[in-house]
Order: C-alpha cells, then sequence, then structure tokens
C-alpha cells in the first residue's frame, strides 16, 4: 500500500494544476476594487443617468413647444405654409 502522505502518480500534477499560485493571487488583488471604489463609480454612474434623463426631459419640451408653433389647428395649408417658411427651425 502507498502511504496516505505520498501523492499517487497522476495526482501530483492535478495538484499543481489547482494549487494557488502566488503570482496570480497577486494579480488579482491588484485588479479587484474595493466598495468604496464601486460605491463611487456606481454614483458616477447614476448622476450622469440623471443629467441624461434630464436633458432629454428638456430637448423633448423644447422640440414640441417649437412644433407647436407651426401647427394651426383645421388649417392644414396655413401649417404647411408655416412650415416652407422656417424650414430650417421645423428640421432641428
Amino acid at each position: 500500500m502507498v502511504p496516505s502522505s505520498t501523492p499517487l502518480p497522476g495526482e501530483r500534477s492535478r495538484l499543481k494544476r489547482h494549487a494557488p499560485d502566488a503570482e496570480r493571487i497577486s494579480k488579482q488583488k491588484r485588479v479587484e476594487m474595493t466598495s468604496s471604489e464601486i460605491e463611487t463609480t456606481q454614483i458616477r454612474y447614476a448622476g450622469l443617468a440623471g443629467f441624461l434623463y434630464l436633458f432629454v426631459d428638456v430637448a423633448d419640451s423644447l422640440g414640441l413647444s417649437i412644433a407647436g408653433r407651426f401647427a394651426v389647428p383645421g388649417d392644414f395649408a396655413e401649417t404647411a405654409r408655416r412650415i416652407m417658411g422656417s424650414e430650417l427651425l421645423y428640421r432641428i
């Protein structure tokens, strides 16, 4: 019988593959972010998302107010004349 402290012939290479390597562990530690860094990153992305939401809301309101100036209720011909009169503003 083989003593339990001696690895079997194929077991040694298997143990080496699964044994943690000091260099690999140190690289993983350098890559990991602390919880405060993660929270700071999430706060920055949340702020960016809030800013973009407000920007889109303001742009949409501005677009609706500009387009509302061209529309004449019940008179399609007058609406078309206003659009042709300031086509660049309508396209914006």
